[in-house]
């Protein structure tokens, strides 16, 4: 869900400094798209209104109103919206603390397709207390949202663990460092000239099979998610500094100025200058 705009795949989630997670109510109109990206904590979202379309990991799959999806730490997902109107709850969940009180919770993965309806609707009856206790301004407050925070984690140790073998755990660590020296480079070098073929040097990889790799693991073609990277970084400096649009095109590796309103048209359903125009009457 589009709330927050997120440059690097690695996102750095910051928690509450009482209780370590983070909730918030998403809403979204017309397209959104959160490119692929990961995180070291537990993430669920839960729709309350409207269809996304998800990626995680090497899974696509469509999230339907009502539904609620876990997506493990540190692995790589996006979801995109498409619709009139996109509601639910974003809960994320710091995974060192998580690991705290459960030494081995690197062996587990969750997966919310494991339980049965009555844990289902414990955990979304958790989601929406959670958010509610999140927003109240009473005195120790952040108590009743840590005991809910335990009752939640109870909930999907014992009813949404999907145990992963060593095999699958030694593959896990090999994509995953494989996929942060893709994304390192990538975000290092946006501002550049960057082909698959300079990629597929640094990362010692066929650059036929890197392509494959991108694919497979990002959900978008080696061009796609760079343009999105560079779209992320142009949408910031649109809203947040005073940059001529010509000159942020040519600063985030945009050949010439036509393809970049081309593609970001096509990401945001708007031209960078309605966007610039939007954000300057907010300020004012």
């Amino acid at each position: 869900m589009e709330l927050d705009h997120y440059s690097e795949l690695h996102e750095q989630v910051h928690f509450d400094h009482n209780v370590p997670m983070r909730i918030f109510r998403g809403y979204d109109r017309g397209h959104a798209l959160i490119v692929p990206h990961m995180h070291e904590a537990l993430e669920i979202i839960y729709l309350t209104k409207g269809e996304l379309k998800v990626m995680d990991a090497t899974r696509h799959f469509i999230l339907e109103t009502g539904q609620f999806h876990i997506f493990n730490s540190n692995s790589v997902h996006s979801t995109l919206f498409d619709g009139p109107l996109l509601k639910g709850i974003v809960l994320q969940i710091s995974f060192r603390f998580i690991r705290e009180l459960v030494p081995d919770a690197d062996l587990v993965h969750f997966s919310a397709k494991m339980g049965t309806p009555d844990a289902k609707r414990t955990v979304i009856r958790l989601l929406n207390q959670l958010l509610q206790l999140a927003t109240s301004h009473e005195e120790y407050s952040y108590l009743s949202v840590y005991s809910r925070l335990m009752t939640l984690l109870r909930s999907l140790f014992t009813d949404f663990k999907v145990p992963s073998s060593v095999r699958e755990r030694r593959l896990s660590e090999k994509y995953f460092k494989r996929i942060q020296k893709i994304t390192t480079y990538i975000e290092q070098h946006y501002t550049e000239t960057v082909t698959l073929t300079d990629l597929a040097t640094q990362v010692n990889l066929n650059p036929a099979y890197l392509s494959r790799f991108i694919k497979k693991h990002f959900g978008l073609t080696f061009y796609a998610y760079l343009t999105n990277i560079r779209l992320d970084h142009a949408y910031s400096q649109l809203v947040t500094t005073d940059n001529s649009i010509m000159l942020i095109a040519e600063q985030v590796g945009f050949a010439n100025y036509a393809q970049f309103n081309k593609e970001f048209k096509l990401r945001y359903q708007q031209l960078p200058k309605i966007i610039r125009r939007h954000a300057t009457q907010i300020v004012k």
